[in-house]
């Protein structure tokens, strides 16, 4: 099997070889290769130390060099290159506690988390797989390197990712790994809420985000979001639906994908208040305020949209953007069966803006102080039943009846 390099990837390999030492190109990279897909990274694995590959490029990063890892900058790319190496012990359950460098390269692709990963390749070599990742990738199988309970039991960030290539890749996790995820579910505690949050993201925004039912049934989602004991049953279905839909959706990118997810999630596991469960949720995962806001408009959109009159669609745009509103309908038209006949969530209205401000209000002499907000927003609850009446004139006439009708002097 001959794959194409990159000329710099080829060059730093050829200026080690050429120093006296081995190396490949090894991990993601090669599996991606393999599967006919770009690489994102490239990474290299020698059995130069770490000095050596120093003296050989002038510009290095000491980026792992306690792990055995080197970033060298080469006609422009970063490149890690990694010592061979074997882990030793893992007291944290993530990180080795010191390593020892090894003289084989079995031996170092032995260390990784699972067979499609513990391959290497060299441009005269081909492909070295001593695990066989390359049958498990051609039956798409995700498998443990050696034995799955010590490999979760070492780094317990390996479960989550485990899950994530599957809904990345669609290949199914093989059962005795899967079980290992089932024994050793409760050492996702070891596991930073913030690296739990960058896999979930990763899981969201893959192919086959329907996966996350993997989580459940390992037991790692109840570790990931403590109140969600059981996944909802529509959660699969509902998912592929709308991910289905966001690919056909223009310009709708990982973060709304991410936000739409999140908020079905939290919509069919909560009846009540769902979003707060879903703000207290995803802060203790560390997410970013623009997450938290937009989940918790989408909520709040869902449920002022249950039903979806012209008036509830216009109101819902006004109090929580376009966005949200079309993310609400989006999420409503694979959940509720009411939805059918709603207009097409990307067709949707720019949200209605009133043709008078506040200041205008203030500058004819009638109204002053509190007056003008109770004002309009009595106006936007009118021109949400009647858009037709947004102009500026008939507007001012309609504050001024309301002025006679609802305001009392007794009120200032």
């Amino acid at each position: 099997m001959e794959f194409s390099l990159p000329k710099n990837i080829t060059a730093i390999i050829s200026k080690l070889n050429d120093n006296g030492y081995t190396a490949h190109v090894v991990g993601g990279c090669v599996r991606d290769m393999v599967l006919k897909k770009e690489p994102k990274d490239w990474d290299i694995t020698t059995n130069a130390l770490p000095d050596d590959v120093k003296q050989i490029f002038p510009k290095t990063y000491d980026t792992g060099i306690k792990h055995g890892t080197v970033t060298v900058v080469f006609e422009g790319m970063a490149v890690e290159i990694t010592t061979w190496r074997r882990d030793m012990d893992y007291s944290d359950h993530r990180r080795p506690d010191k390593v020892q460098f090894s003289q084989t390269l079995t031996e170092d692709l032995m260390r990784r988390d699972f067979t499609m990963n513990a391959l290497a390749y060299h441009p005269y070599e081909g492909l070295i797989d001593p695990f066989n990742g390359l049958s498990d990738i051609e039956a798409g199988l995700i498998r443990c390197v050696g034995k799955p309970l010590e490999r979760f039991s070492e780094d317990a960030l390996r479960m989550l990712r485990a899950i994530r290539f599957s809904a990345q890749l669609g290949f199914t996790v093989e059962p005795d790994t899967l079980q290992a995820i089932k024994t050793h579910h409760e050492d996702l505690k070891y596991v930073s809420r913030e690296r739990i949050a960058s896999e979930l993201n990763k899981m969201l925004a893959s192919r086959y985000p329907e996966r996350l039912s993997l989580l459940w049934e390992t037991g790692l989602g109840r570790g990931i979001f403590p109140s969600i004991q059981t996944l909802p049953p529509r959660f699969p279905e509902a998912c592929k639906a709308l991910t289905a839909m966001t690919e056909n959706a223009a310009l709708f990118n990982e973060g709304q994908k991410r936000i739409l997810l999140l908020g079905l999630l939290f919509v069919l596991a909560f009846k009540e208040n769902a979003h707060h469960h879903a703000l207290s949720l995803l802060k203790d995962l560390k997410y970013d305020n623009a997450t938290l806001d937009g989940v918790r408009k989408l909520i709040l959109a869902v449920r002022d949209l249950s039903n979806p009159s012209a008036r509830n669609i216009r109101r819902a745009l006004w109090v929580y953007g376009r966005e949200a509103g079309q993310q609400a309908l989006m999420l409503l038209k694979v959940i509720s069966s009411n939805m059918l006949s709603v207009t097409d969530p990307s067709c949707l209205p720019k949200p209605l803006v009133p043709a008078l401000t506040g200041g205008a209000l203030l500058k004819t002499g009638e109204f002053k102080g509190p007056e003008i907000g109770r004002t309009m927003e009595l106006l936007n609850f009118c021109l949400w039943e009647r858009p037709e009446l947004n102009d500026a004139q008939t507007l001012i006439l309609l504050a001024q009846s309301l002025k006679r009708m609802v305001y009392r002097p007794s009120d200032e």
